[in-house]
């Protein structure tokens, strides 16, 4: 596992690769690789991880009952994705993740990070960077409705310039 890439992520600012490697055993990381085109995450699914993509990338994707896909997103290397579903027990997936190309994802139990038992010297870091990238997240979804909430187009222009 490529700890010194995984150590300049937002998600493990602040830890060393020790740090990592430490965590990586108490909390059971897992690496799994994907060709394009794989659904990792499927509409309806409960997920109970956080994926990290270790190379390539993952598209965020919605298909209607009529079958058009609208795309939500795309997460690039060092780059998170399904945490908000993680964290919320039972929540079903409201979207496909797809891999956009062939990729490499490190999957992190979220149950398992916030179990107290478990605790090492830096998961408390590691805790403290989700809820700051899931705050990022939020803000900028939140923009976005702000640009897109007015009922004209020139209101939607203005807000956007």
């Amino acid at each position: 596992m490529n700890f010194n890439f995984i150590s300049k992520t937002a998600l493990f600012q602040g830890c060393t690769e020790e740090d990592i490697q430490n965590m990586s055993k108490k909390l059971n990381f897992r690496k799994l690789k994907y060709k394009k085109g794989n659904v990792i995450f499927a509409e309806g699914s409960i997920v109970n991880e956080i994926g990290l993509i270790l190379y390539g990338s993952v598209q965020l994707e919605h298909t209607d009952i009529w079958g058009n896909k609208s795309t939500f997103g795309i997460v690039d290397a060092g780059g998170i994705f399904a945490e908000a579903y993680a964290c919320i027990p039972n929540e079903p997936m409201m979207i496909d993740v797809v891999s956009n190309e062939n990729c490499e994802i490190l999957f992190i139990s979220i149950p398992k990070l916030f179990n107290p038992d478990l605790a090492c010297s830096k998961q408390h870091q590691l805790i403290q960077n989700l809820v700051i990238i899931c705050a990022q997240k939020n803000l900028h979804l939140s923009k976005r409705s702000l640009h897109t909430s007015p009922k004209t187009i020139r209101g939607r222009l203005l807000s956007y310039f």
